[in-house]
């Protein structure tokens, strides 16, 4: 049977960008090897599995490299938003030093929808308007192997990548970016994609004063990918050890029939 798909952002049919699964619905879920890095080839991996693209976007496995890292942390919402319902969890510690209280917090998933942009115009100090494009998972790549070669230059590399043109013309071949750009530059970016450095301001339960926290977004849902997988690997051996069903068979189960099984075996085992 198709796994059942979820329309995102939420909202009118004809508004979303995206047709995203559950994951752990399919047996292929149980090969996503969670220790992968760096964690952008994972997050394709998630991707490529459960997300189908626009009719008009050929669905050749490498569509998750073009997107921008905005699209691409939408995406990942949508699957976690379809696998397990509309709230997360977080946990922070309150960073005034006379406390230092944990902080749990309750995420609503579509809080975070968004309709990303690709690119963003931006005026330069010397005041030429600047086309800057968003980051790509394909950027993400190259962006690594420069930290490799040369960390102290891969900021500003990645910077003059995403320039496309001034004042509507392509920036030609040997132009330099002015080190003092790279700042204003980066909040532009933040200010277009403004969950891949999320920062939440929260109360503090323990202490009654507010507190910002610094949200991983991106991690906090590939863990809780991964907590679900572990949660199906762990009912797989429980039924495949008293049922002898294979992996394949114990993944098509509904979830609440194998919580049915589970419940059974349980009791027979009091």
């Amino acid at each position: 049977m198709r796994p059942a798909l979820l329309l995102w952002p939420p909202g009118e049919p004809g508004d979303a960008r995206m047709q995203v699964r559950a994951f752990t619905e399919c047996v292929d879920d149980l090969d996503v090897d969670f220790s992968m890095a760096p964690r952008h080839a994972l997050v394709s991996e998630l991707l490529a599995l459960c997300v189908e693209p626009p009719t008009e976007t050929t669905h050749d496995g490498d569509f998750v490299w073009r997107w921008t890292t905005a699209e691409r942390l939408q995406a990942l919402l949508a699957i976690a938003r379809a696998s397990q319902g509309p709230m997360t969890q977080a946990v922070a510690h309150c960073g005034h030093a006379d406390c230092g209280g944990q902080v749990e917090m309750e995420l609503g998933l579509e809080g975070f929808a968004l309709h990303t942009a690709d690119a963003v115009d931006w005026t330069a100090p010397d005041g030429q308007s600047l086309r800057l494009r968003l980051p790509r998972g394909g950027d993400l790549v190259e962006w690594s192997r420069q930290l490799d070669q040369d960390p102290k230059q891969a900021e500003h590399w990645l910077a003059r990548r995403l320039i496309e043109r001034a004042d509507g013309t392509p920036m030609p071949s040997g132009w330099v970016l002015p080190p003092t750009w790279l700042a204003p530059i980066a909040l532009a970016l933040n200010e277009a994609d403004p969950l891949t450095a999320l920062s939440l301001t929260v109360v503090c339960p323990f202490c009654g004063r507010e507190v910002a926290v610094d949200v991983d977004l991106e991690m906090l849902l590939v863990e809780s990918l991964r907590s679900r997988q572990r949660r199906l690997t762990d009912e797989i051996h429980q039924l495949a050890v008293h049922y002898h069903w294979s992996e394949a068979q114990i993944v098509a189960l509904p979830p609440w029939r194998r919580r049915r099984y589970l419940s059974r075996l349980q009791a027979d085992l009091a």
